[in-house]
């Protein structure tokens, strides 16, 4: 009886470790911190589509500082956003200064993974200005967790950038965007999003199975 014991236990020990390897689902779905398309801002009558706002400063999310950035409705001025709808940032605006963008919602983040994205092109093509071929560097940051810097060269496409990070202990951070120099020609900014991933259920039916292992082994000595 003992033996047959020993062998179901093993059976169901196994079988969650195949679980973890093969069976169960690799990560469960990432849960969105902060997520902004700037499609919901609201432009004061610039730019063809009266959409549009120059210098613009009544971001739901953001608040600027340092100088200033621009609101751009698709297809005004000759820009388009990302997935040509919507709206982005220019992150040179009008005033020769270009702003520092700064998520303005508080965004406490507990101990865990995060991944973070965004799109960025550089300076749309159509402006043949000579300041406008100028490459413009943008610094990236969350608090101290996560920093980059990305050249956006005159006429580069939308591209994803980002990175992931992980939080050892709770802390409260802002994303920041600062496009170097000033010009009025800016890297257009959109789709920004901020994600927890959960821990993998894999690992845990993994340590789950192998403990059992360990434990089966000790009593069968």
């Amino acid at each position: 009886m003992r033996k047959q014991t020993s062998g179901v236990v093993m059976a169901v020990v196994f079988g969650a470790v195949a679980m973890a390897l093969g069976g169960a689902p690799a990560s469960a779905t990432p849960v969105v911190v902060f997520q902004d398309s700037f499609d919901g801002e609201t432009g004061s009558g610039d730019g063809a589509s009266g959409q549009s706002k120059v210098n613009y400063t009544a971001f739901a999310q953001w608040t600027v500082s340092d100088g200033s950035v621009d609101l751009i409705a698709n297809g005004d001025y000759g820009i388009d956003c990302f997935g040509g709808a919507g709206k982005c940032v220019d992150l040179d605006g009008g005033t020769n200064n270009a702003g520092v963008l700064t998520s303005s919602i508080a965004l406490n983040l507990a101990a865990g993974s995060y991944e973070f994205s965004f799109q960025l092109s550089g300076t749309d093509s159509g402006f043949t200005q000579t300041n406008a071929k100028i490459p413009n560097v943008v610094d990236v940051s969350i608090g101290g967790l996560f920093a980059t810097t990305i050249t956006a060269n005159w006429g580069d496409p939308f591209a994803e950038y980002g990175g992931s990070f992980d939080v050892l202990v709770p802390t409260t951070v802002s994303i920041v965007f600062a496009n170097q120099g000033g010009d009025q020609f800016g890297a257009m900014l959109d789709s920004v999003k901020l994600e927890m991933v959960p821990e993998p259920a894999a690992a845990a039916l993994l340590a789950l199975g192998l403990g059992g292992l360990g434990a089966l082994g000790r009593r069968r000595a």
